[in-house]
This record gives structure tokens, C-alpha cells and sequence, in this order.
């Protein structure tokens, strides 16, 4: 078992060269990778990764970087995956190109189709080839955008006269049951000020608190919803978009 992983150690170095002095293309590149996918005696899948030269084993939902069955010498150099120079493993800059080598760690993605991690810029999955441009336009059509360009003034008026009207029946009611308060705020009609104090004092400041509340506080609806059309019609709307799990 020893030999077949020394076997793809060695071809996948191979590659590598041809790779780095142009003779072969990525994809071609990708497409030999492919078929350097070996299974160990336990029936486990390995696979040398493109771009850091590990031995990764198929767990069943996604590549784990390991070593393989026997103990692996680590490499004193590490390839920088923008220009695939050889730096010494402690470097964090490369020091041909002088890119940050640890930005590609935390800009990869994993692949939606077999869980195998690899960057960003791919447009296929290394692994099994699912297209990472498929994966946007399913994410795109989870998207939900809801645009409002316009407020119906009446519905405004409607909706927020039906609070001010709830709201109306309750400062109504409160005002006219307690005779102690606002009385020097508040001038009334010797007829109504009988009523102060009394239940049915409550019922009748609470109506006309109803039909106050409701027709203010919609006029302010409508007022209200007049300055947003305005705004919406200079900036062309607000747009609220959410993804559905």
C-alpha cells in the first residue's frame, strides 16, 4: 500500500513541474489530479491536495487533511498558490510575489455536491466538478427582493387612523373618568364637564377620542406617506432583500 502512495507522491510532483513551466494547462492540471484518486485497503478514497500537496481521505460528507497510512515527512517549503513559488514553511509572505499566502485560507469555499474544500476562484470543484456558478444562480434564486416605490395615502390614512383611533378610545376614557386631571388644561362645555368623573363620561370622551384619534392620526398618516413618495421618487424606492433558508 506504501508503494501506490509513494507512486502518486511522485507522479503528482511530476505534474507539478509540468504545471509550473506551462507544459500542461490547469485544466489538464485538474483533470490529472483527478485520476490520481487512490483507495487505501480499508476502503477509504485519498487524494493529494491541488494546492498544498497533502494527503486528503474522503469521510463520506467532505476531505479531511491527514496523513496518509504511513507517516509522511513534511515538506521544508510550501508553494505559494498565486505565483507556485517554494517558501520556506514559517513564511506567511511570499517572497517572490510578496501576496499574503494565508488570504486563499480564508477565502475558500466548500463545494456544495461533495463537501470538498477549494478557492474562490475556481469555477469547478477540483473534486468532483460541480460548477461553483451553479451554486450563485441557486443562491440568487433564494434571494427575495421586495421593492416599494409608492404608499397608497388611503391605506395609509386607514392604517394609521385605525391606531390613532384605538389610541383615542383609551386617552378618551381615561380623561373622562377622572375629573382631577387637566382641568385647568382643558376648557370643555358646562354639559360635557357634568360628565366628568362618571362612567358615562368615559363613554363619551372615549368616542369622541375615537373619531379625534382616527381622523389626526390619519391626516398624519397621509402627511406622512406624502413625504416618503417624495423621497422614494428622488432616490427611486427602497429595496429589502432576504434569502430564504
Amino acid at each position: 500500500m506504501k508503494e501506490r502512495f509513494e507512486e502518486v507522491e511522485k507522479k503528482f510532483e511530476e505534474l507539478k513541474k509540468k504545471r509550473d513551466t506551462h507544459l500542461i494547462s490547469d485544466e489538464e492540471w485538474k483533470e490529472e489530479l483527478r485520476k490520481l484518486i487512490i483507495r487505501d485497503d480499508d476502503g477509504k478514497f485519498w487524494m493529494v491536495g491541488a494546492l498544498s500537496g497533502k494527503w486528503h481521505y474522503y469521510d463520506g460528507k467532505q476531505w479531511i487533511q491527514t496523513d496518509p497510512p504511513y507517516k509522511r515527512v513534511e515538506p521544508e517549503f510550501k508553494e505559494c498558490p498565486f505565483c507556485g513559488f517554494e517558501n520556506p514553511v514559517k513564511e506567511k509572505i511570499c517572497v517572490r510575489c510578496g501576496k499574503d499566502m494565508e488570504q486563499l485560507e480564508r477565502e475558500k469555499i466548500t463545494c456544495s455536491n461533495c463537501n470538498f474544500v477549494f478557492l474562490q476562484e475556481f469555477k469547478f470543484c477540483p473534486n468532483c466538478g460541480q460548477s461553483v456558478e451553479g451554486e450563485e444562480e441557486e443562491m440568487e434564486s433564494k434571494k427575495i427582493t421586495l421593492k416599494i416605490n409608492q404608499i397608497k395615502i388611503l391605506s395609509a390614512f386607514f392604517f394609521f387612523g385605525g391606531i390613532g383611533l384605538i389610541a383615542g378610545i383609551i386617552a378618551g376614557a381615561l380623561f373622562g373618568v377622572m375629573d382631577r386631571y387637566w382641568n385647568d388644561l382643558i376648557l370643555l362645555p358646562d354639559f360635557l364637564t357634568d360628565f366628568r368623573g362618571k362612567f358615562m363620561g368615559g363613554f363619551i370622551f372615549g368616542s369622541l377620542g375615537a373619531i379625534g384619534g382616527f381622523v389626526g392620526f390619519g391626516i398624519l398618516g397621509s402627511l406622512l406617506s406624502l413625504f416618503l413618495n417624495f423621497l422614494f421618487f428622488i432616490f427611486g424606492g427602497i429595496k429589502i432583500t432576504y434569502t430564504k433558508e
